[in-house]
């Protein structure tokens, strides 16, 4: 298996653009100065809801995986393993730096780190059941502010 900037020294050579997990500086240099000149594409998990309070529980009761430290979440085989992982997980391990609640400025911030390391391509994820009026807030609060 390659690590990162092996991999991105490859698909530079042959593929179409980068797929990473988030604001990885260097890896997006290596893809771009080994000739790279697609789209570096990132997923952008968010939990927008009136309540903050509301949005941590929702995240880390829909996403506690992120939470489960280090190798141990690569590791880990079957879903029964990710159950007992998750037991240790509490709330603010989960949701982390994820943007939360209804203020816009961790999502803005969260979005200017991104394309500050160089992502051209966003795709962002609500984690939680308000869809329509996450991606309203996105469009009307948090875009306008980029």
């Amino acid at each position: 298996m390659l690590g990162w900037p092996a991999a991105a020294r490859v698909a530079a050579e042959v593929a179409d653009g980068l797929v990473t997990t988030g604001p990885d500086a260097e890896t997006i240099s290596v893809y771009r100065d080994n000739g790279g000149t697609g789209d570096v594409t990132t997923l952008a998990k968010i939990c927008w809801d009136e309540d903050e309070a509301r949005a941590r529980a929702t995240y880390h009761r829909l996403w506690p995986t992120s939470g489960v430290p280090g190798q141990l979440s690569q590791d880990l085989r079957t879903p029964a393993l990710f159950e007992q992982a998750i037991q240790t997980v509490r709330l603010e391990d989960s949701v982390g730096d994820t943007p939360v609640g209804p203020d816009p400025e961790p999502y803005v911030a969260q979005l200017r780190d991104l394309a500050e390391a160089g992502v051209t391509r966003v795709y962002i994820q609500q984690v939680g059941p308000d869809q329509e009026r996450a991606y309203r807030f996105l469009r009307d609060e948090v875009l306008p502010k980029l």
